[in-house]
């Protein structure tokens, strides 16, 4: 082998060693990127985690009601999927609602959060309305509290009529809406039993009620609330259909169907 040939290999040999040790040099400043407990924590070192919706979340549904059915679990996150919106804790929950629904596996954020009205959700199908009663009696005197049942009455003192159409006798009382669900109340006022206030018990002269009634009934009762006085009746039992029957007095000292 001539002299040049046996120089071109040592050559060859040192470019080689001196390429590896700069690519080692090289890995060395430069790790692999691996997944790391580091890539899960906060800066102050706790694990990151946040409220996950466990399943489809409907709009409306309170806090409270989400823990309590595990509709919610705490999940840890890597640091580049967290946002300082999300919730942390369950507590973050306390006293709200959601304004709008979650999908299954979606974590929970303050934006998506009101404060929570407190009333009572109505049933599936229902709808809300409020009645607005101006005397103390007609309100049961302020000893309604959510989840009560009523009877709405109206009393009738108005007359309809129209071509060929007799008007109905004044006054008399209708039941309008059975057994309806009380979902809220303006003011609810202790029995005077329980506090024995030097002054006595102080109904209030007026009361809003929120109720849950059906599309059929809402328009029953916005007629009767523009036209005529409700009232309203503690129900115990279900009734099965809405008796129109208007009562009133014909001849009689007793209240009997009018026609």
């Amino acid at each position: 082998m001539s002299k040049r040939s046996t120089l071109l290999i040592v050559i060859g040999v040192a470019v080689f060693v001196v390429g590896t040790g700069l690519v080692l040099v090289s890995l060395k400043g430069h790790p692999a990127k691996s997944t790391t407990a580091a890539q899960f924590t906060s800066a102050n070192g706790m694990p990151l985690q946040v409220v996950v919706a466990n399943s489809a979340i409907p709009a409306g549904t309170t806090g409270e009601s989400l823990i309590q059915s595990k509709q919610v679990s705490l999940k840890t996150v890597p640091s580049k999927d967290y946002s300082s919106d999300d919730l942390t804790s369950f507590s973050s929950l306390a006293n709200d609602s959601l304004v709008h629904p979650i999908t299954a596996g979606t974590p929970i954020q303050s934006s998506d959060l009101q404060q929570a009205t407190g009333a009572i959700p109505a049933p599936s199908g229902d709808e809300t309305m409020a009645l607005t009663l101006n005397t103390s009696a007609a309100a049961l005197a302020g000893y309604l509290v959510p989840g009560d049942n009523v009877d709405v009455f109206a009393n009738v003192t108005k007359t309809t009529q129209g071509p060929g159409t007799a008007s109905l006798p004044t006054p008399c009382v209708t039941l309008v809406a059975p057994h309806v669900e009380v979902l809220d109340v303006s003011d609810v006022v202790p029995a005077y039993r329980g506090t024995q206030q030097a002054n006595g018990r102080v109904a209030p002269g007026s009361e809003t009620i929120l109720v849950a009634i059906s599309p059929a009934q809402a328009k029953t009762l916005v007629f009767y609330t523009s036209f005529e006085q409700l009232y309203l009746v503690g129900s115990q039992t279900t009734q099965s259909a809405t008796d129109s029957t208007c009562y009133g007095l014909t001849n009689s000292p007793a209240l009997v169907p009018v026609p």
